[in-house]
């Protein structure tokens, strides 16, 4: 089975255990063929009906206009290096394929499914439904996946009871013109994209409530009206991996962790955890990432650019809470409106080097409530108990200062940059006590 080595990679010590189940699922399994024509089945959702657990439906080229509902073990499998396998919404106020393990008995085994060389695309809402959005918006993802919460009376707090766990990998597949997200997750889920695309989607490429751990590799996530990976609230942990991928020209973020209602459960939030390596972060119409709530965030090699507000923006409740953990290295952060870096009201950790932050904060907007008339390379703002280490960086041609520390207790190194031809200078006066 193809997820073996996954396994192994992504949950350690859980590796062997997760060979074993596939070692199950795989006993008796068959490969089941989906066509327009000539086939035992021309529907996908009558072939999921009769396949068995650990079997893969090979479906052909062609248009498959249905809404999939799947709560087994199974793979989908468009043919590799052909024509389209096109699955188009049939019905409105239906998520194109729904997935569910939400009937599961506690302590029940994840379920576990895999597509590819898929087109996934139109779902919309009824007519009285109008916009998608609330408790409506999982009827218009493109997937929407759902694990059983065991008490559907639980208040969001930190001691959420188990959830069953559905776990979906996608390889070349591409969900596109749904009404709101591409993807929405409800529950516990382990969701991998490999060479894929979620596009155009009228809101978010990727939303989820609940606790995740996502990967996305060589994957583009462009041109979707609101955020293209969304995370409202974080109860117990969602872990977030984006490698060698492209998240641009998406209508509002690039990444956005927590809301403002965020605020009225920090401290039961416990946070999210962001890994960004060899990726792009480009031309979206607000920040490129932005943080609401309690996130360890680490960069490296990555480009954060052209974005219409803040290149990094952490804007927390309450700075005896709220703790942030940030590394950027070997990155580049540049061309974005508001501001290069902000931290403002947070508790943590902050290390940057060997990275360029430079020409942003042109138009400081949102920053002007802390009496910024011109967006710094790098900026604290009501801080407290901030500890920054800032070494071997080039800060330049920012519109305000370069480096803009509000307090000097808010940097606890500053060795080795260049800091050069920023519009108020290299330093404020509490940046100047410690970087020169």
């Amino acid at each position: 089975m193809e997820y073996r080595y996954v396994c192994i990679r992504f949950v350690g010590l859980l590796g062997i255990l997760c060979i074993l189940l596939f070692r199950l699922q795989a006993v008796g399994s068959e490969s089941i063929q989906v066509c327009k024509e000539g086939c035992t089945y021309q529907s996908i959702q009558s072939a999921i009906d009769a396949a068995k657990m650990g079997d893969e439906i090979e479906i052909a080229p062609g248009t498959y206009r249905e809404n999939l509902i799947i709560s087994k073990a199974i793979s989908l499998a468009g043919k590799p290096n052909s024509d389209s396998v096109i699955i188009e919404s049939l019905q409105t106020g239906k998520p194109v394929i729904s997935v569910s393990n939400a009937n599961q008995e506690l302590g029940s085994p994840p379920l576990y499914l895999s597509f590819q060389n898929l087109y996934i695309q139109g779902a919309r809402p009824t007519a009285t439904e109008g916009p998608c959005g609330g408790g409506s918006a999982g009827l218009c993802a493109g997937i929407y996946l759902e694990s059983a919460l065991q008490n559907d009376n639980v208040t969001r707090t930190r001691s959420w009871p188990p959830f069953s766990e559905v776990h979906l990998k996608l390889r070349n597949v591409y969900v596109k013109n749904n009404a709101f997200s591409a993807i929405q997750w409800q529950g516990k889920v382990h969701l991998e994209l490999l060479s894929s695309e979620l596009s155009s989607n009228g809101h978010h490429g990727v939303i989820g409530y609940g606790f995740g751990q996502l990967l996305f590799f060589d994957t583009k996530i462009v041109n979707n009206k609101g955020d293209a990976i969304h995370i409202p609230n974080a109860f117990d942990n969602v872990n977030i991996t984006v490698v060698n991928s492209t998240l641009s020209h998406n209508g509002s973020r690039g990444i956005q962790v927590g809301n403002i209602l965020s605020c009225q459960y920090a401290p039961e939030i416990h946070g999210v955890n962001i890994s960004l390596s060899h990726t792009t972060i480009i031309g979206n119409s607000s920040d490129g990432i932005l943080l609401l709530s309690p996130a360890s965030l680490n960069i490296s090699a990555t480009v954060i650019s052209e974005n219409s507000g803040v290149g990094i923006y952490a804007q927390l409740c309450n700075d005896n809470v709220d703790i942030i953990q940030l590394s950027v290295f070997e990155s580049k952060i540049n061309k974005n409106i508001e501001a290069g870096l902000v931290l403002a009201n947070t508790f943590g950790m902050f290390k940057m080097g060997n990275s360029i932050i430079s020409q942003n904060g042109q138009k400081p907007n949102r920053l002007t409530i802390f009496g910024v008339t011109a967006g710094p390379g790098v900026g604290f703002f009501k801080t407290k108990g901030l500890k920054s280490y800032l070494f071997a960086n080039r800060i330049e041609t920012n519109a305000g200062y370069g480096i803009m520390a509000g307090s000097s207790e808010n940097i606890v190194l500053c060795l080795n940059n260049i800091v050069t031809e920023n519009g108020f200078g290299s330093y404020d006066d509490a940046a100047s006590k410690k970087c020169q």
